[in-house]
């Protein structure tokens, strides 16, 4: 009903938003001062400041925790695509020979999903070895720095805009680059390879 469609609408929300809207209001909600939303909720409460987008053992957290989020609303459309397109017909024929509903899951739902498994793992990989804006702005690119604590949030794309634009190493941002192309095409051969060998068994 209503609370079903709400937490479909709260899934997909990243996918329709804008990427740095979104990560502006969460960089707020986080924010390591008094001033921050979440810190703000926890005074009430005679706890923190604590340090969310300062602190690695948080920030790491944060960080995997909007990676998830904004990735959610598309793989869950991808799903449900590949549900709604399993014929019906299969799970009444397997109800009708007794199978159960957990039996009925890994011997048809799950085979008959593969490909949209395989779809989604090569481009959730291929994304993120892409990440940038995420990383960006909660590591404080914006700020001057950059890598957030530790550099928890140094990912390979934001090491080259960093190499190539603020030390002016092009040539090395470029090596860089082709490499992070090469890992790529080797990740996708191996997942679609194993896709294929999943297929043949």
């Amino acid at each position: 009903g209503r609370i079903n469609q709400m937490s479909r609408t709260m899934f997909f929300m990243p996918a329709v938003t804008s990427g740095i809207a979104t990560l502006t209001i969460w960089q707020y909600v986080f924010r390591s001062d008094k001033y921050g939303l979440l810190n703000s909720v926890l005074r009430l409460f005679n706890v923190g400041p604590l340090e969310f987008l300062s602190h690695p053992r948080y920030f790491m957290g944060i960080f995997v925790f909007l990676s998830i989020w904004g990735g959610c609303g598309m793989t869950m459309i991808f799903f449900l695509a590949g549900l709604k397109s399993i014929n019906h017909e299969y799970y009444e024929a397997a109800a009708i020979d007794g199978a159960n509903p957990l039996q009925r899951f890994f011997s048809i739902t799950l085979p008959l999903l593969r490909p949209t498994i395989l779809y989604v793992v090569t481009t959730g990989m291929i994304g993120s070895f892409q990440l940038f804006d995420m990383a960006y702005i909660l590591g404080g690119g914006g700020l001057g720095m950059m890598g957030g604590p530790l550099d928890a949030a140094l990912t390979p794309v934001l090491y080259l805009y960093y190499i190539g634009f603020t030390r002016q190493r092009i040539g090395q941002s470029s090596a860089l680059a082709w490499m992070l192309f090469a890992i790529i095409i080797v990740v996708t051969l191996i997942s679609l390879r194993a896709g294929k060998f999943n297929e043949d068994v």
